[in-house]
């Protein structure tokens, strides 16, 4: 059958504000560049490519992908398997893109068109396998990302997508209200230039499913609103770790902590000097472990009005802070 335009809806229903263009890598620089795609977990996801919107699309081997400055190639594929991977027994491996040295590529696009070639209103808010797109784009070179539209995740399904993408700025939104375990574990850990995190208006947690989300994102200036008020496992450990520009926590609503739900989640931000927490149980293991660790030496806690078991320190209140 002959794979259909991934520019609009199969069927009669309509696709408002729902982007189905594939996913388009293009040459940000003004010489040419190299992508490839390297398997080394085995795991063979199915790709096609075009380098124009007016080509047949092929089958892709993997193989070395030539750009010439101001050129592009589009991905898509039918995958309900995971189209990356992880190492287990080593977390330095990855079957994941790659790229030549010098370059930078500029995404976009519809990062579920490498999930279904013909995408429609529904399939293309659906993850169709845990562990999805682990560590994807680890490490490429990327000025902007492709649009994130799914609302129903799985398991880990985002972790390290955008690991040490140091050049990438504005993260994709990320619409879901009920998250997934690990669904953004690392997602943009070390992404040293990004400024701007996305709005997350998820209200129902899961375990460790912001864990080291941002860690050492270190121009960050501003944290995106935690609306949850139940939290779980994990949930936000080492969220913000190292942050270094980022001056005030975003308003922390859940009454009860559990375990590690806080733990380093804001350590080594040392421009950090202001905290609004709402918790008046925080008695779970772990709950808050060096959470404040190394902020900065004066600033401001705003705490539940009569809770009195807040300790002073990293793992509590710092020291020199106003209560």
């Amino acid at each position: 059958m002959k794979l259909q335009t991934l520019g609009a809806a199969v069927g009669s229903a309509p696709a408002s504000k729902i982007n189905l263009n594939p996913l388009r890598i293009a040459n940000a620089v003004s010489h040419k560049v190299e992508l490839w795609y390297k398997d080394n977990c085995s795991i063979s996801p199915n790709f096609k490519i075009r380098k124009s919107a007016s080509e047949e699309w092929k089958s892709w081997d993997y193989s070395r992908i030539d750009l010439q400055p101001g050129e592009y190639v589009e991905i898509c594929g039918n995958n309900t398997t995971p189209v990356s991977a992880e190492d287990s027994a080593n977390e330095s491996v990855f079957s994941s893109f790659e790229a030549s040295d010098n370059c930078v590529f500029a995404l976009s696009g519809n990062i579920m068109s490498l999930c279904y070639e013909e995408l429609n209103r529904n399939n293309t808010l659906i993850i169709p396998a845990p562990q999805m797109f682990v560590a994807l784009f680890h490490s490429i070179p990327m000025t902007t990302a492709p649009e994130l539209p799914a609302t129903t995740l799985t398991w880990n399904c985002y972790r390290k997508m955008f690991d040490h993408c140091s050049f990438l700025s504005t993260a994709p939104g990320l619409p879901a209200t009920e998250l997934i375990e690990g669904c953004y574990n690392g997602m943009f850990g070390y992404c040293t230039s990004l400024t701007t995190a996305p709005k997350l208006p998820a209200t129902k947690l899961a375990p460790y499913c912001y864990g080291n989300m941002f860690k050492y994102c270190s121009v960050l200036t501003t944290a995106p609103e935690l609306p949850a008020t139940e939290l779980k496992e994990s949930c936000y450990a080492d969220m913000f770790y190292g942050c270094k520009l980022l001056t005030a926590a975003p308003e922390l609503p859940a009454t009860t902590l559990v375990l590690n739900s806080y733990g380093s989640m804001f350590g080594y931000c040392t421009a950090l000097s202001y905290v609004k927490c709402l918790a008046t149980n925080i008695s779970a293991s772990t709950s808050h472990d060096s959470w404040l660790f190394n902020v900065s030496s004066s600033g401001t806690f705003v705490k539940a009005a009569g809770m009195t078991g807040w300790s002073t320190g990293a793992s509590g209140i710092p020291s020199g802070w106003t209560v």
